[in-house]
């Protein structure tokens, strides 16, 4: 029975040994398994973008997920414009409403989509997605991952300074404006008065930032001091090194219109961009400023304030 046992010893213990080493190494942080089988590329809308319908956004700023693969898997992207990203799940940023309907079709008022190649690659295996981008709607579902509110939009249509608006939206997010120079679209900058939507509009059409706010009456010199303190702390532009955002009170639409000029309930600061909307219950300058690097010059009119 010895000499029958003795061969058979160090085969049963090489294979123990074995599946605890394999065990040990998928217990590992860096152990990087591979996919279980075939996986896909889910494309979601990141953030408002342009809201072109009440069903309908057009995007130009996506979140790609390598879905089916495991959290900690090494996934390499390409994309057909020859950039590239590594991530289980990436964000490419496309250019603004304007650079893209202009390089597509030569004019600026078109959203005509392209077709565009995303590759994700996990070990051997390969898989690659077409997409339209602009990108409309969400065709992979998900919640607007800023938290920000998309509000229909109103148009962009000039008109006579002094005439009144009955935005849709109040505050408004798009629509008919004033475009006169010395008065639409405003300097940017800290306003201790109220700025008209008639006038705001037209800094929003040209990819500026307007961040509302209400004091519930006379603003303490505080808060005055924070809200300057706010505008000076911001970057400049990407497009044109400029800071874009108008800080002023909000004094409502036109009470001819709806009969009240009370500030929205949804809180005391609201940031606004071209059919983008985030309230804020504080001055949280850090998250004002995260939306405002979000979407400033995200508007359908690629170019600076005039000066």
């Amino acid at each position: 029975m010895d000499l029958i046992n003795k061969p058979l010893f160090p085969t049963r213990l090489f294979l123990v040994c074995a599946v605890a080493l394999a065990l040990f190494l998928a217990s590992c942080d860096g152990f990087n398994p591979p996919p279980p089988g075939a996986f896909e590329i889910l494309a979601t809308p990141t953030g408002c973008g342009v809201k072109v319908s009440s069903t309908e956004t057009v995007s130009w700023s996506v979140t790609f997920t390598a879905s089916g693969v495991p959290a900690n898997a090494l996934v390499q992207w390409s994309f057909s414009d020859g950039t590239t990203g590594t991530g289980v799940s990436i964000v490419k940023t496309f250019k603004t409403a304007a650079q893209e309907a202009a390089d597509v079709s030569g004019n600026t008022e078109d959203h005509d989509p392209i077709n565009f190649d995303v590759t994700a690659t996990v070990g051997t295996d390969v898989v690659t997605r077409t997409i339209e981008i602009p990108m409309r709607g969400t065709p992979d579902g998900g919640p607007e991952p800023g938290g920000d509110t998309c509000v229909f939009d109103e148009g962009r249509t000039h008109v006579a300074n002094g005439t009144i608006i009955c935005y849709s939206n109040n505050p408004p997010a798009s629509g008919a404006h004033y475009s006169s120079a010395g008065v639409s679209p405003v300097a940017p900058g800290f306003y201790d008065e109220a700025v008209a939507p008639e006038v705001y509009v037209h800094n929003l059409e040209h990819g500026t930032v307007v961040l509302l706010y209400d004091c519930g009456g006379p603003c303490s010199d505080e808060t005055k001091a924070q809200l300057q303190a706010l505008f000076d702390a911001l970057p400049p532009s990407p497009r044109f090194d400029e800071k874009k955002m108008v800080i002023c009170r909000y004094d409502g639409i036109s009470a001819s219109c709806t009969g009240t000029t009370t500030f929205p309930a949804s809180g005391p600061y609201l940031a606004i961009s071209w059919d983008v909307q985030h309230a804020f219950q504080t001055l949280d300058t850090a998250a004002i400023i995260d939306f405002y690097n979000r979407h400033v010059d995200q508007g359908p009119e690629d170019a600076p304030i005039p000066q």
